[in-house]
């Protein structure tokens, strides 16, 4: 892995996979259908035949496998720990993963400063370094910032300081009415319960408890809707309403995740058009088509890619389940 840390480092992917899946062992090539295409983005010799392959316009009728790491794009990784204590400016500690990671990179980029802090990529899973944990953040989770040597833990504490810091900058989080601040407020910590259902959904390894766990994140997801008609202004797109807030920070990275992975491992469609889950739906698409959003979040391809191990088993972000837990209590 040496060579890739040297070019994660100038912020290049790694290997990107969109559109490919990701094998975690050898198919049997003897009773593989169909025709089924080994390749990557990278090697020149695989251009050609995959270009041969959209020239023919028949790019959907072919099995893809290829390969994923963690995508790096924009930031550094280190080979060892930093001394936090002599860390100038704002440093940010994070991935293009983690739900939580990127409710505060997202609150980077709508106050416009992302070329004004240092980005270091963490992995999570099995490839997580070790010294994150030991040297830098003590709960080992992402998102953390270190603001001229003092530390920041906690996704929504980070958006909000970067909010707070920025002050005056590009968009403001929070609502200049007191009762719409509350509102945005008290719909964030609601949120949680919904984390924790979706979350069993994607893991559950028991089919016989599938359909009860199914039932159950619906419910969550109904309820959550109708905590949102209930109190919110109602008069825009947002989860209070017009105006974009912290709470749309705090909810839409999971709703994101959760519409590709669970669809596609779960057979589950996260918000139906059916009238329960309208403020839920409104809010995404709302999100969807804003440019720091846009900027910060990964296609359907990449998320069905890194949640693999969750919804199979064979991984667990161990990180990323510490936040799921605190965010349930």
């Amino acid at each position: 892995r040496a060579w890739t840390r040297r070019y994660a480092r100038m912020g290049d992917v790694i290997q990107t996979t969109e559109g490919y899946e990701v094998l975690d062992s050898a198919p049997d090539v003897g009773s593989l259908k169909g025709i089924v295409y080994f390749g990557n983005r990278l090697c020149p010799f695989a251009h050609r035949a995959w270009w041969a392959v959209c020239e023919k316009g028949v790019d959907k009728e072919i099995r893809k496998d290829g390969d994923v790491i963690q995508t790096t794009e924009g930031y550094e990784v280190l080979d060892s720990a930093p001394d936090v204590g002599s860390l100038k400016g704002i440093v940010y500690f994070g991935n293009r993963l983690c739900p939580f990671a990127h409710r505060a990179w997202w609150a980077v980029c709508e106050k416009g400063v992302d070329k004004e802090i240092r980005k270091i990529h963490i992995d999570l899973g099995a490839t997580k370094p070790a010294w994150y944990q030991e040297s830098v953040n003590e709960l080992g989770t992402v998102p953390f910032v270190v603001a001229d040597g003092r530390p920041i833990f906690e996704s929504s504490v980070v958006a909000a300081f970067f909010d707070e810091h920025f002050s005056g900058r590009g968009t403001t989080l929070m609502p200049a009415d007191p009762l719409r601040r509350a509102q945005a407020r008290f719909l964030s910590a609601r949120f949680g319960g919904c984390i924790g259902a979706l979350y069993r959904l994607l893991k559950n390894q028991d089919a016989a408890q599938m359909d009860a766990i199914k039932e159950a994140a619906r419910n969550s997801l109904v309820s959550f809707n109708t905590f949102v008609k209930a109190h919110s202004s109602n008069d825009g797109p947002y989860l209070v309403g017009a105006e974009f807030s912290m709470a749309d920070i705090d909810v839409i990275p999971f709703l994101d995740r959760f519409q590709h992975t669970l669809s596609h491992y779960r057979d589950f469609e996260l918000l139906p058009d059916d009238g329960q889950h309208d403020r839920l739906r409104a809010a995404l698409q709302a999100c969807q088509s804003r440019p720091a959003f846009q900027a910060t979040s990964q296609d359907a391809a990449f998320y069905i890619a890194v949640y693999k191990g969750y919804a199979d088993g064979s991984d667990d972000l161990h990180a990323l389940d510490v936040q799921i837990r605190h965010s349930m209590e």
